[in-house]
């Protein structure tokens, strides 16, 4: 690991080698982001108002969390073979981030909310990922409840709403994971 001043802060370069390497990394920024007291303070600016109980509360404060992101944060790709992951406060410093950076500012928003932050990679080829942001919703606490359902939130594409996902053949090869504090809790979906 080597830092280097970047007049932005400091950059931390990494070799990664897996999929489960970027997401540590990623898992990293977001619980960064999570304890920072300013991404706490937008969460709750952003949800000020909504119901405070019950589905419609949750679908609202998700639909505001995304659309803040996606008008807010354009998709603009890394530099060529290098791959960026940032705080919150950063990519809504350059107002612009890849797929891996719009999912650290979903989940550190949706987790200082309550929800429990996670993402899906999804992947046509088993060689260019995408990643996105999705949690859990119905209850927003408990994932094993017999009405939980799993919530998308992909704020980088052009015809995305909340619940969107790419379409099917990009989710030949797929996973889910969950961050935690003790890392990302990563597991293979069935792709038939």
């Amino acid at each position: 690991m080597v830092a280097t001043g970047t007049g932005f802060g400091t950059a931390r370069v990494h070799d990664v080698y897996s999929i489960a390497d970027r997401l540590k990394l990623i898992n990293g920024q977001v619980f960064v982001s999570l304890r920072d007291p300013e991404t706490r303070a937008l969460a709750l600016e952003l949800v000020r108002g909504t119901p405070q109980h019950g589905d419609q509360s949750e679908l609202e404060e998700l639909k505001r969390v995304f659309y803040f992101v996606k008008n807010n944060v354009e998709y603009r790709q890394d530099p060529h073979q290098y791959d960026l992951y940032a705080t919150t406060k950063r990519t809504l410093q350059a107002g612009a981030g890849d797929c891996d950076d719009h999912t650290v500012v979903v989940c550190s928003l949706i987790a200082n909310l309550g929800y429990i932050p996670g993402a899906k990679i999804v992947s046509a080829d088993n060689a260019n990922w995408h990643i996105y942001a999705a949690t859990c919703v119905f209850p927003r606490h408990n994932p094993d409840a017999p009405t939980a359902r799993y919530f998308a939130l992909d704020t980088t594409q052009t015809p995305s709403y909340p619940g969107w996902e790419p379409p099917r053949p990009f989710h030949r090869y797929s996973k889910m994971v969950t961050f935690t504090e003790r890392g990302p809790m990563i597991r293979e979906l069935s792709n038939g």
